[in-house]
């Protein structure tokens, strides 16, 4: 199963939720079912946009559970500073 690692590369990248709510034409309760995994699927047009406004590939956003898992602790390590 694959993941979005978007929350990761927001953090690489030093962006936030926000510029991808005025950035992708979606909403912010959108980008968090995204960033939190309840989502189902997503469209190639949003994954080409979503490398657009990160500067990635797509082998960036889309991981698998173990790389989600080591990069999910990435991300929590930093909140918590």
């Amino acid at each position: 199963m694959y993941y979005l690692n978007i929350e990761y590369m927001l953090m690489v990248r030093a962006k936030s939720k926000y510029y991808l709510v005025k950035e992708l034409p979606t909403s912010y309760t959108v980008i968090n079912k995204m960033i939190s995994q309840k989502m189902t699927g997503v469209k190639f047009e949003t994954l080409y946009k979503l490398c657009k406004l990160l500067d990635c590939r797509p082998d960036d956003l889309l991981v698998e559970k173990r790389e989600y898992q080591r990069c999910k602790k990435i991300v929590d390590k930093r909140k918590n500073l």
